[in-house]
């Protein structure tokens, strides 16, 4: 099975355009969260002046009754005494692993940001399970506060294809 999820993996990884050998020039990071019996793991991320690609893995305690559309979050980047908000410009896709399992392929425009060496990855997550009004159920919530390592960045590339639609970052 591991086999078979990393090459379907470095399928969509590709086919969305990032980089062909993405776990190759990406930083593994492997970090769990548990909320409500959910874990998100943040897996790895690739960064250089244009992007930042972060990939996550959802895994749920039971298969989910609902459509999963997108995971709800609250990202900066903060690099010596300046701090980036990254909410407004990032695009997201993810695709079903196994009936518990998602992956999640988030890629931050960073706006030509000059980044140091060791600048904080700060996200809070959130996953509701529907929007109604005001009202919604939360499914989880998880916090993640990584260090984005300069000496393993590689360019990516700057043309995805998300749900159809070319973007150039």
């Amino acid at each position: 099975f591991a086999a078979y999820k990393q090459n379907l993996f470095s399928f969509i990884i590709s086919r969305i355009g990032i980089i062909e050998n993405y776990s190759e020039q990406g930083t593994e990071i492997n970090e769990e969260k548990i909320s409500n019996n959910n874990s998100l793991t943040l897996s790895s991320y690739a960064f250089d002046n244009e992007s930042l690609v972060i990939t996550y893995n959802l895994k749920f305690d039971k298969a989910p009754e609902f459509f999963l559309e997108d995971l709800i979050d609250s990202s900066k980047i903060i690099d010596n005494a300046n701090t980036y908000d990254l909410e407004e410009n990032h695009r997201t896709t993810h695709y079903k692993i196994s009936e518990t399992e998602y992956e999640f392929i988030k890629i931050y425009d960073l706006n030509e940001i000059s980044l140091s060496d060791n600048a904080q990855f700060i996200s809070e997550i959130t996953l509701y399970k529907e929007f109604e009004g005001p009202i919604a159920d939360k499914l989880g919530k998880w916090n993640f506060n990584i260090t984005l390592n300069k000496n393993n960045t590689e360019n990516i590339n700057k043309k995805y294809i998300l749900e159809n639609k070319t973007i150039e970052l």
